[in-house]
């Protein structure tokens, strides 16, 4: 019988089975693999392995890149990845499990597109929170709702291009504090402040650099006092003396002096501030 199977323009294995060709070389090269299956499974090798250490691998694969990027990477169907992650069968042929296992994670700092981890993005957001900033003052600063902050404070997987507008607007913000200048905003930002001590939300501060998207990271057990707030705390008692609170704080950049002594307060300046706060009693 002549091999004319239109699937496979050559004789194989998988067309005896699949396409029901019973020509000689297709009948010879099945033989041969299910002999060739026997006599592993005779000497204990089996050709499917159990999915849970593949599994345990794709979820640390899924912690920087989206099913679809493992996939492709891969060169695996998206449904295999699914099914794998999902434990579906508790067996995975070893071509499949060698195929996930070659593919690495990626940095962090590669993660330029898809879907991301949003650990950096919730504690962000959670840090900005926990030195006054509300969800509206950084969607006001982001442009979106504050209904979108809100839900970033909580979410798991993020885009990249929202993690990298996070990011931006969080070096923006880091190192001022929001204007409590009427009775609203005091509350407003004692608010933020008292949901972020409840949940126990770190400042800035605490997180070192480089390592706050780092889902394996942890926070420092004191707040860092940054160099930032050294020079102005200079720059305030080159100042004292020579012009009220207020004028220092505006010529410093600030809406006005409580807010400066506050920024003094939290990078270790608290006498600093002290004497800010007694220089606007002092001008009164």
């Amino acid at each position: 019988m002549i091999h004319a199977c239109p699937k496979h323009p050559t004789p194989q294995a998988s067309c005896y089975k699949n396409c029901g060709c019973r020509c000689a070389p297709c009948l010879a090269l099945r033989g041969r693999q299910t002999k060739t299956r026997r006599h592993l499974a005779s000497v204990g090798y089996r050709e499917n392995i159990d999915v849970e250490p593949i599994a345990l691998h794709v979820e640390e694969l899924r912690q920087t890149m989206a099913v679809m990027e493992i996939a492709h990477t891969a060169g695996l169907s998206h449904d295999a990845v699914r099914r794998i992650h999902l434990r579906c069968n508790p067996k995975v042929s070893r071509r499949v499990a060698r195929a996930l296992l070659a593919v690495e994670p990626l940095a962090i700092e590669e993660q330029g597109i898809g879907i991301v981890n949003g650990c950096g993005t919730r504690r962000r957001l959670q840090a900005l929170q926990a030195i006054g900033w509300t969800s509206v003052d950084v969607a006001a600063a982001m442009g979106v709702s504050h209904r979108t902050v809100s839900r970033w404070l909580r979410a798991k997987r993020v885009s990249a291009s929202t993690r990298a507008a996070v990011a931006m607007v969080y070096e923006e913000m880091r190192y001022s504090v929001p204007p409590e200048r009427t009775s609203q905003e005091r509350g407003a930002a004692s608010r933020a402040r008292n949901t972020a001590a409840r949940n126990k939300w770190r400042a800035p501060g605490f997180w070192a650099d480089g390592k706050i998207d780092d889902p394996t990271a942890r926070p420092r057990k004191t707040e860092a006092r940054n160099n930032d707030s050294d020079e102005m705390a200079e720059e305030v008692e080159r100042m004292l003396g020579t012009d009220s609170a207020q004028g220092i704080a505006s010529r410093l950049g600030y809406a006005d002096y409580d807010s400066l002594a506050t920024v003094l307060a939290r990078g270790g300046h608290k006498r600093m501030a002290e004497r800010l706060r007694a220089a606007k009693v002092v001008a009164a």
